[in-house]
């Protein structure tokens, strides 16, 4: 869900300001990075 739905996003906010859309996926970009790592951790 957590990857899936960034990308499903993309899609629903395309006829959206473009700078809604930047701060959207910069953020969401993150919070999946941070996932990332703080699963690599927990191996």
């Amino acid at each position: 869900m957590a990857v899936m739905m960034p990308v499903m996003m993309l899609f629903f906010f395309y006829g959206m300001p473009s700078g809604l859309v930047l701060y959207w996926t910069t953020s969401q970009v993150l919070m999946i990075a941070q996932m990332l790592i703080r699963k690599k951790k927990e191996a």
